[in-house]
C-alpha cells in the first residue's frame, strides 16, 4: 500500500469547539519543530497529542505520545533520552508514524514502531467490519498512550469522521455525551462498560439512542456476566482482540470464543498453542538507540506473539498469556480464565489472581480481593469456590485489597499482581 495514498481529514469536537484538519496543522506548526525524527509529546495532553499526530502524519515525523509514567521508558532502554526529552535524532525507519510503548502489563514493555503502512492497511480491514464515513461520531475517551486510543484518531481522519474527543474517562461525561451528541461509535474496556452500566441501571434508562451502532469492547478479557448484563441493556457490542505491534485490532467479534480475524491477518498457531500472525499491518522495528529491526521476533515473516489461543473455524478464542500461565496440578491454567470464572461469584465484584511456589501442586492460586468484602463474604466465597470451581482453578489463599494494580486502560498489571503476593508471602 502506498505510504499516505488516504486522505487525512479529521474533524475534532473538543471542550464544546469544532476544528477542521487544518485549523489543527495550524496550530500544530506553531507548537512543534519540524524536521525532527521523534516528535515526543506528554500523552496525557490530549489536545497536543492530537495537534502531534495531524503534524506528524502530514510533515512525515514520528509521533512519541510519553506517558509520565517514566517507568515504562527505564525498562524500555530510553530513560536518559525521556529525562533530556532528546528524541530529536533518533534513527527511525521511513515511513514510521509512531513509537509506542507496549502495555507492559506481563513482560517488560518494548517501544513499537508503526508506520504509515501499518495503519493505512489496518483502517482498509477494519473498515470492512465497521463502517465509518463523514456521518460517522466517535467517542474517544481511551489514553492516548495506547494503541487502542491513538487508532481511533486515524480511523477518523482516514474516513472523514468527526472524533469528540475526552481528556480522559469519566463515566458520567461520557453518558451524558452518548446522549447529547449523535455518537455512533466508542470505544471501551470492560471496566469502563461497567461504570456506564452501574448509571443506565442507576436511572433506569432501558433505551439508547438509536445513533449508538458501535460498542466495542476491547483491553481486558470480558466476563460473560458483564457481557450479558450489556446486551439485556441494549449495548449494541463488538468485542475486540488485538495488540500494540498488530496496530491495534485482529479480531472482532459478538462472543469472547467467535472472534473473527480482519481480512488481511494469517493466523496461526504452534503445537503449544502460541499465535503467530502475519499481515501488512504488523510492525518490524522496535525503537531503541540502534532502532534495531524486530527480525528475531519473526520467523518467515511470521511474528510470534505472548497469546495462546484456539482457532476453530476461523474463529479465534483467546486462552491467556503464554508469559502468565498458571500451572498447577498439572495443568495450564489462564489467570484471565480463571478471574472469569470467580466473578461468577455473587459476592464478588472485582478480582486478581497470581501465584506461589508449592512443592507438590508446582504452584498455588492466591487471590486478591476486595477490602470490602466481609469475614462472612469471604467465607461464603471459600464455599462456593468447592461447589462451583474446579480444583485446580480455586484460589487458596486470600489477599484482602483496597485497590487493585491496574494500568490507564484498567488493564490489570500481573507483575505488580506478582509482587504484592511475594510481599505477603515470601
Amino acid at each position: 500500500m502506498n505510504t499516505r495514498s488516504e486522505p487525512f481529514d479529521l474533524r475534532l469536537y473538543y471542550q464544546d469547539k469544532l476544528y477542521s484538519c487544518s485549523e489543527l496543522l495550524q496550530k500544530a506548526d506553531q507548537q512543534f519543530v519540524q524536521g525532527v525524527s521523534v516528535l515526543s509529546v506528554e500523552a496525557e495532553q490530549v489536545f497536543s497529542v492530537i495537534l502531534a499526530l495531524v503534524q506528524g502524519y502530514t510533515r512525515q515525523q514520528c509521533v512519541f505520545p510519553v506517558s509520565r509514567n517514566i517507568s515504562q521508558m527505564a525498562s524500555a532502554g530510553l530513560l536518559s533520552q525521556f529525562e533530556a526529552n532528546d528524541f530529536d535524532h533518533l534513527p527511525v525507519p521511513e515511513g514510521s508514524v509512531l513509537a509506542l510503548a507496549t502495555s507492559g502489563t506481563q513482560a517488560e514493555p518494548k517501544i513499537v514502531l508503526i508506520s504509515f503502512n501499518n495503519i493505512q492497511a489496518h483502517c482498509q480491514s477494519f473498515f470492512a467490519r465497521v463502517p465509518v464515513n463523514s456521518d460517522s461520531l466517535w467517542l474517544n475517551c481511551l489514553p492516548l498512550s495506547h494503541i487502542a486510543g491513538l487508532m481511533i484518531v486515524y480511523r477518523c481522519a482516514l474516513g472523514q469522521a468527526g472524533m469528540l474527543l475526552h481528556q480522559s474517562f469519566n463515566a458520567q461525561q461520557v453518558w451524558q455525551d452518548i446522549f447529547r451528541h449523535p455518537v455512533s461509535h466508542i470505544s471501551l474496556v470492560p471496566a469502563m462498560l461497567a461504570q456506564l452500566l452501574d448509571i443506565q441501571e442507576r436511572l433506569q434508562v432501558k433505551v439508547l439512542p438509536n445513533t449508538l451502532r458501535y460498542v466495542i469492547v476491547g483491553g481486558d478479557r470480558l466476563a460473560d456476566s458483564l457481557w450479558q448484563r450489556a446486551l439485556a441493556n441494549g449495548w449494541p457490542l463488538l468485542i475486540s482482540y488485538g495488540m500494540t505491534e498488530a496496530a491495534s485490532t485482529i479480531a472482532l467479534g459478538k462472543q469472547v470464543d467467535q472472534l473473527i480475524p480482519l481480512k488481511g491477518f494469517e493466523l496461526r498457531t504452534d503445537e503449544d498453542n502460541n499465535l503467530h500472525i502475519k499481515g501488512d499491518m504488523v510492525f518490524s522495528h522496535y525503537l531503541n538507540k540502534e532502532s534495531q529491526d524486530a527480525s528475531s521476533c519473526f520467523e518467515n515473516g511470521w511474528f510470534k506473539t505472548s497469546d495462546k489461543v484456539r482457532i476453530e473455524q476461523g474463529c479465534l478464542n483467546i486462552i491467556g498469556r503464554n508469559d502468565d500461565m498458571i500451572i498447577s496440578g498439572g495443568e495450564n491454567l489462564s489467570p484471565q480464565a480463571i478471574e472469569t470464572m470467580l466473578l461468577s461469584a455473587p459476592m464478588i465484584t472485582d478480582i486478581a489472581v497470581g501465584t506461589i511456589k508449592h512443592d507438590a501442586w508446582g504452584q498455588t492460586i492466591v487471590a486478591l480481593v476486595e477490602q470490602s468484602l466481609t469475614e462472612r463474604e469471604l467465607e461464603n466465597f471459600k464455599k462456593w469456590l468447592k461447589k462451583n470451581i474446579p480444583s485446580a482453578c480455586r484460589p487458596r489463599l486470600f489477599i484482602p485489597l483496597s485497590t487493585f494494580p491496574r494500568n490507564e486502560l484498567g488493564k490489570l498489571v500481573r507483575r505488580r499482581v506478582q509482587t504484592i503476593i511475594k510481599a505477603k508471602y515470601p
